[in-house]
């Protein structure tokens, strides 16, 4: 039990000191996270295994980026009382890449009128 719970801090350390990076995980850390995720699966419960992996096991920065985007575009509607629908989120998407927006930067009171 200890050293799964020392394979849960390396990957999780791991996880925080490479948030920046697109690297995946060492082999090393990809054996124990494997080993973790197959010690504690509880077959009563198959959603177990996807929130160990989306814990520890980093998405690509791109999918990151994208779901930030689609999450602030959303926020953009929500701040702006306009009916949020499919088309509408894809709207404020497509005008924040038109106007180079960075996506932590689609939430400023400035850009939101704009979007």
């Amino acid at each position: 039990e200890t050293a799964d719970k020392e394979a849960a801090e390396a990957a999780a350390k791991e996880n925080d000191e490479g948030t920046e990076s697109e690297e995946e995980p060492d082999e090393e850390a990809q054996n124990l996270m494997k080993d973790f995720a197959k010690k504690h699966h509880n077959p009563n419960n198959p959603l177990a295994h996807d929130a160990y992996v989306a814990k520890y096991i980093p998405a690509p920065r791109e999918k990151r980026l994208i779901c930030a985007r689609v999450v602030n575009s959303i926020a953009v509607l929500n701040k702006a009382y306009i009916a949020i629908y499919p088309t509408t989120i894809m709207d404020v998407y497509e005008a924040s890449l038109a106007t180079n927006l960075a996506a932590p930067d689609m939430l400023l009171p400035s850009n939101v009128g704009a979007l």
